[in-house]
């Protein structure tokens, strides 16, 4: 991803973002856009690092925020991480290239701030679940809310530092919950111990990128398929007694 340096001069406002649902779900569920803990810098931006209260938050640096995170979470999920840059941002949402250089040294530290922001507002799936709510869960955000753009960045330049932001603060953390509930299972022996659940977590995740690949999409009941087939080879089978 390209580094910008931060222009002389920049646009006198901001101006409004394009609607997105996933972007403005994601962007308004962090607390950024909505009055949750923010930071500020002296001038009144969202900052990495130090954290006050919600009511001393500007309303305008609230919106200003979110505009920026739903702005590059839009880009993101339609070109993938080499679209999310700083002008790209400005010139979509209207916020002044000035303001998101307060904000953020770059365009990398812009999106990682936002798959982050993305990665905490996502309520953690409940220990008591089942595992069909996590598959769930993950397809939602990793194909529907981001976009096969992340899929491509990953596959193309899997060392790269935005790579290593998308497995650490999305990938991992809701495939991981997918396994938690996959050997909570093993143990309650509703699962056949020998079964391999790390490979049956990339099979999920394998198995929806190929699907998007030959349809273009997934359909509303492909979780449901998933969960099905996953089951049917997966379930433990009543032990048979000698002689039966």
């Amino acid at each position: 991803m390209v580094t910008e340096a931060p222009p002389e001069g920049g646009h006198p406002g901001d101006g409004r973002a394009g609607d997105g649902r996933a972007d403005d779900r994601a962007a308004t569920r962090d607390g950024v856009a909505k009055g949750g803990e923010a930071v500020r810098q002296d001038d009144g931006a969202a900052h990495p690092g130090e954290r006050v209260a919600s009511s001393s938050v500007d309303p305008r640096t609230a919106r200003t925020d979110h505009k920026i995170v739903a702005g590059a979470l839009r880009l993101l999920r339609e070109g993938g991480p080499q679209k999310v840059t700083i002008e790209a941002v400005s010139a979509s949402t209207g916020v002044a290239k000035t303001s998101i250089y307060r904000r953020y040294a770059n365009s990398a530290q812009m999106l990682e701030a936002a798959l982050q922001h993305t990665a905490a507002a996502e309520p953690p799936v409940a220990q008591d679940a089942t595992w069909e709510r996590a598959l769930q869960a993950a397809v939602d955000m990793l194909l529907r809310d981001l976009g096969m753009g992340v899929v491509i960045a990953l596959l193309q330049e899997p060392h790269s530092e935005t790579s290593r932001v998308l497995r650490a603060s999305v990938v991992r953390p809701r495939m991981d919950a997918l396994r938690a509930l996959l050997e909570r299972d093993v143990q309650r022996g509703l699962i056949r111990a020998s079964v391999d659940i790390d490979m049956v977590v990339d099979f999920v995740l394998g198995a929806a990128y190929a699907h998007v690949a030959r349809y273009g999409s997934l359909d509303e009941r492909w979780t449901e398929r998933m969960h099905r087939a996953l089951f049917d080879l997966m379930a433990a089978r009543p032990q048979s007694t000698p002689g039966n």
